[in-house]
């Protein structure tokens, strides 16, 4: 049951975490992570780095909603 509902919630976190490195809102992308992000990476870098992230927890996501 738990595994279900954590797994829907990681997979919505990581639609927004998609929306997030494609669209690149000015509200999200100037937050104090996202330029940390920015000034480590530069900016293609953070894009990448956050669909990298993307991809794994919607993994782990799928993974919980199959079990």
């Amino acid at each position: 049951m738990w595994g279900v509902i954590i797994g829907l919630l990681l997979i919505f976190y990581a639609l927004f975490i998609l929306y997030v490195s494609v669209k690149r809102p000015e509200l999200v992308w100037d937050t104090y992570k996202i330029k940390y992000f920015r000034r480590i990476f530069g900016e293609k870098g953070a894009s990448v780095f956050l669909f990298i992230c993307f991809v794994i927890i919607a993994i782990i996501g799928i993974v919980l909603l199959n079990k």
